[in-house]
């Protein structure tokens, strides 16, 4: 299949939103109905952002693509931009006044902070922190928040 039978069947795809330039995503989308796909050359199923970035750089990025505009199915390549683990990471922290790092991503039915790694591991917030401090934690051995608050991911409050 040539690039540009692939671009036609892309751009089939999608509807432009003129106040906000925003390509939503029109074709199929994962479960949950806020990624689209999209079927590439052979039959491979890749992220509807992925394509777009494909099509209109003729690159395939080397790491995650995140959407600026924060539309889950918008595919326009401008307002995508590369993202690394760690982009990702603290952007999901609320610094406040009182020096606490409160985590807004996800959690575990416990209420502590997960996050995917790049590798598609799943782990403990305070875990990734610890690591990334060069602070190893010993199996068996749990961390407890100094300041008492669950969602708070500051390191020397761990």
């Amino acid at each position: 299949m040539k690039n540009e039978d692939v671009l036609t069947r892309f751009n089939e795809k999608y509807v432009v939103d003129t106040q906000t330039g925003c390509w939503i995503w029109q074709g199929m989308t994962d479960t949950s109905g806020e990624c689209g796909l999209f079927l590439w050359k052979d039959e491979v199923r890749v992220s509807a952002r992925q394509a777009a970035w494909r099509l209109s750089k003729d690159e395939i990025p080397a790491t995650k693509l995140i959407s600026v505009c924060r539309n889950p199915l918008c595919v326009n390549p401008a307002h995508a931009r590369l993202d690394d683990e760690d982009t990702r990471f603290y952007a999901k922290i609320a610094k406040q006044k009182n020096g606490c790092w409160i985590w807004t991503g996800a959690t575990d039915p416990g209420g502590r902070g997960k996050f995917l790694l790049d590798s598609g591991k799943m782990i403990v917030v305070h875990t990734y922190l610890l690591r990334k401090s060069g602070v190893l934690i010993p199996k068996g051995v749990f961390t407890k928040h100094s300041c008492g608050n669950e969602r708070c991911v500051t390191p020397e409050h761990t």
